[in-house]
């Protein structure tokens, strides 16, 4: 993997399997454009698309040869031709098994070249989009793709151009042998305050693309509301915990001390994009006593029992650190990052002024709201 490794990049708009990129920034991103568009009474218009078993349908005769335009030496790739081409998979129901059987396509899911090949495959397709000059766009840079493997985000700030950016990708699926799912693809309006819109349709191969109030993009619902817009991923994340909490308690009550610690860190320790939550009032107590009840009822400490000398005695930490924690990391990544959407990001002044990057400052340099 190692030697391949060069012979399988892809652009700035991917953010799936590179360093110091993940679901994380891509969100962050994602929330960051939109939020400068929005800062400067501009309303964007975003296209989550969902192609259907993307990882299976890529042609190998398609990948090869853009594996050979990325600079891979004949050797290499022959070596993948003959693993795409002689691989023989069987089906195992109980005891009984398939008849063993070769697959023609696909870069199989599970396989450590799979995503950076497929990310390859996918790449023309993102540069097409960035090199069209048409969507979003913060300084030089084209903000108007986020990629993280096969999951798919187009920002555009008219349905006009969204049309635009949705057709190239149609054009490019129906010669790479994608299919997009007009019934899970959806649209988004992100809206400023006084904008009024007559209802368009966005279409994709004739169909009709439904609009959506919000969306699980990555595992994060990203919602089109302009205040407390983490108000639903944060729910989630209570109901989350609470569920961690009870099943802990229900499976391992009677283990020692040592290994309630050890399950709570791993399993409750780590809040899936807590850096990108900025909570109201309300939901910033709420989620913090979700966290608080689910070690308490894991601990057996009644609630007149006083929760911080808990977490000083087993040493785990508290709610407010757990976020300080996290938002001190995607911080950190965001402000030495070289990809480009991130790098514009970070050199706009709307950046420094939104509300992700107050909190952070909160959690860091202030007072806690939680």
């Amino acid at each position: 993997m190692q030697k391949c490794n060069k012979y399988l990049n892809s652009g700035y708009w991917q953010f799936g399997y590179k360093p110091n990129l993940g679901t994380e920034t891509a969100v962050f991103a994602l929330k960051s454009v939109i939020y400068h568009y929005r800062h400067n009474n501009s309303s964007v218009f975003g296209c989550f698309l969902y192609a259907s078993k993307a990882f299976d349908n890529a042609l190998h005769s398609k990948l090869a040869r853009k594996l050979i335009d990325n600079g891979m030496p004949i050797f290499y790739l022959k070596m993948l031709y003959f693993w795409w081409k002689e691989q023989e998979f069987q089906v195992k129901w109980g005891d009984s098994s398939s008849i063993k059987y070769k697959v023609q396509n696909s870069v199989r899911q599970g396989g450590i070249l799979s995503p950076l090949l497929f990310n390859v495959y996918m790449d023309e397709l993102g540069k097409k989009l960035n090199d069209s000059r048409i969507g979003c766009q913060i300084g030089r840079a084209m903000c108007n793709n986020y990629w993280y493997a096969d999951d798919i985000c187009l920002l555009a700030p008219s349905i006009r151009s969204l049309q635009y950016l949705t057709e190239l990708c149609q054009r490019y699926a129906k010669n790479h042998n994608i299919v997009f799912n007009t019934s899970k693809t959806v649209c988004m309006k992100f809206a400023v305050k006084k904008d009024t819109w007559g209802h368009k349709d966005v279409m994709i191969d004739n169909v009709k693309l439904e609009w959506c109030d919000n969306f699980p993009y990555l595992g994060y619902t990203i919602q089109n509301s302009q205040k407390h817009c983490d108000e639903m991923e944060m729910e989630k994340r209570v109901n989350s915990l609470k569920t961690i909490g009870t099943v802990l308690l229900t499976r391992f009550g009677n283990t020692s001390r040592e290994v309630k610690k050890l399950l709570f860190n791993t399993y409750a320790g780590v809040i899936y994009c807590a850096a990108l939550w900025v909570p109201s009032t309300k939901s910033g107590c709420k989620a913090k006593v979700a966290y608080n009840t689910a070690l308490r009822r894991l601990f057996c400490v009644r609630g007149e029992h006083s929760i911080s000398k808990l977490f000083v005695e087993l040493r785990i930490n508290n709610f407010t650190a757990l976020r300080r924690f996290a938002s001190f990391s995607l911080k950190s990544r965001v402000l030495c990052n070289d990809n480009e959407i991130i790098i514009s990001i970070r050199n706009c002044d709307s950046f420094y002024e939104s509300d992700i990057f107050h909190s952070w400052n909160e959690l860091l340099y202030g007072d806690s709201i939680t």
